[in-house]
């Protein structure tokens, strides 16, 4: 249940961490997130988390995937700093 955020506590959150896979509960998720986010006037963070085996090199997947990804994310909530 959500506390209404004009009433301040100890146990507030401060930061908030979105972990995403590119489906459509993660998509949700962020959403939420981001609200929420409003609401406590806290900060948001998204993580997504790419298997390096080695198939090509760990910087080339990294690079790919967050170019991918933060397209995608900027597409959808354009008020995302991404």
């Amino acid at each position: 249940m959500l506390r209404d955020p004009s009433q301040s506590e100890a146990g507030t959150f401060k930061k908030i961490l979105v972990a995403v896979d590119g489906s459509e509960p993660a998509r949700r998720a962020i959403c939420t997130a981001v609200r929420l986010a409003k609401c406590l006037n806290a900060g948001c963070s998204i993580v997504h988390v790419v298997d390096t085996s080695p198939v090509t090199s760990p910087e080339m997947i990294s690079t790919f995937v967050f170019q991918r990804i933060r397209h995608k994310i900027a597409a959808v909530y354009p008020w995302v700093m991404v």
